[in-house]
């Protein structure tokens, strides 16, 4: 199994609320692998403000990097989660759960061949330190550019 293995799974969990939209390796504080951006409802040119954002750290197996990466999106994001194979997970200690639980993120386990998605642990919901309308722009180009090319929507 790669990374890339999860990504469709994490792109259907992400738009359970379908209006979110799904940037893949986007670059905030370092880059990050997935990110779905709700914005309010459009009203003529502007580009809505955002609603929510969450942030989504793929790793098959590294704890201690996974946690980095997600521990830093939190800057930027509502929610910040790391997906690991749901194989991986099940093997996990409590006392490795309660690491993400401590530092506010969010565990996924993914399953490749149901693709299904399970919340192991929930993450921490906080106003990010970093607005999250610094990169409303850039998160609207994005979409508007991935929309252009016909991908990811």
């Amino acid at each position: 199994m790669l990374e890339r293995d999860m990504q469709m799974c994490i792109h259907a969990w992400l738009k359970r609320t379908p209006e979110t939209k799904v940037i893949y390796e986007f670059r905030m504080v370092g880059y990050c692998d997935m990110v779905g951006v709700l914005f309010a409802r459009r009203v003529g040119r502007q580009i809505p403000q955002v609603i929510k954002t969450t942030a989504v750290e793929l790793k098959l197996t590294d704890i201690a990097g996974v946690l980095v990466q997600a521990t830093a999106n939190r800057h930027c994001v509502h929610e910040s989660f790391a997906a690991m194979p749901m194989s991986r997970v099940n093997r996990m200690r409590s006392q490795t759960l309660l690491l993400f639980r401590d530092a506010g993120i969010g565990l996924l386990a993914v399953d490749v061949q149901s693709s299904l998605v399970f919340v192991a642990v929930s993450p921490g919901i906080a106003l990010p330190s970093m607005d999250p309308e610094s990169f409303r722009r850039r998160w609207w180009a994005r979409i508007v550019s991935d929309k252009r090319l016909g991908r990811n929507q």
